[in-house]
């Protein structure tokens, strides 16, 4: 949030001192923010976990090869849109991804595998 009213001001800096170049890429930059923010989405779909991020992820990891789930606030790169994330082990890789509801979504992923490991805060199952 703090980064739109940063944005917000200096857009109208931009139009006060009439600089239209700035202010046409800072409405770019946000409004690919806000494309990021609405077309992130983590979908639970019979077997498999479904992740998609504007145009760049598109991901699909079979439920059942999800081996842990821990809660990270690691900054690597990923379909996240929080720094309060999980980190998804499955196979030889992991995602991080931000669900609102860490604990529902955790609930519903051993709902398909209950032989998951969970280490979340509030939530330990250790399969």
């Amino acid at each position: 949030m703090p980064l739109f009213v940063f944005f917000t001001i200096l857009a109208v800096f931009m139009v006060f001192q009439k600089a239209w170049g700035g202010f046409v890429v800072i409405l770019l930059v946000v409004s690919f923010f806000i494309h990021l923010i609405i077309t992130t989405v983590y979908t639970i779909n019979k077997q498999m976990l479904l992740i998609k991020c504007s145009v760049l992820v598109r991901q699909q990891i079979a439920i059942s090869s999800i081996t842990h789930i821990k809660q990270t606030n690691s900054p690597w790169s990923s379909p996240a849109l929080s720094l309060n994330r999980l980190e998804v082990r499955y196979l030889h890789s992991k995602v991080l991804i931000s669900p609102a509801n860490q604990k529902q979504f955790c609930q519903q992923m051993l709902m398909v595998n209950p032989a998951i490991v969970i280490n979340i805060a509030g939530m330990l199952n250790k399969a």
